[in-house]
């Protein structure tokens, strides 16, 4: 059986009940929003974002949006679009739908 941990909540950040987005990074670079990543307010969605990334990563074995530079996988993560059709048949599709 494999058990699956996430962890790494140093950069956690509990919002108030009344707070809608925050705003400044979070998080390491590779895995943030591209709402993050351009510096705009965020929410919890930006969880979601990460998660989808780790998910891929796990699934395929490498980050759907890493360049060969910093600057590159930033904008990567900004401009970019996933096409999902490449990955179709590399995984399930109960597992292709769960991350798109």
């Amino acid at each position: 059986m494999m058990r699956l941990k996430v962890i790494d909540f140093n950069v956690a950040f509990e919002m108030m009940p009344n707070q809608t987005s925050i705003t400044g990074p979070q998080g390491k670079s590779t895995y943030r929003s591209p709402e993050m990543t351009s510096d705009f307010p965020y929410s919890y969605q930006t969880d979601m974002w990460s998660l989808g990334i780790i998910l891929y990563q796990c699934l395929l074995g490498k980050h759907p949006l890493l360049g060969k530079t910093f600057d590159q996988t930033e904008n990567n993560i900004i401009f970019k679009k996933i096409d999902w059709t490449k990955i179709k048949g590399n995984i399930s599709d109960i597992a292709l739908d769960f991350i798109t």
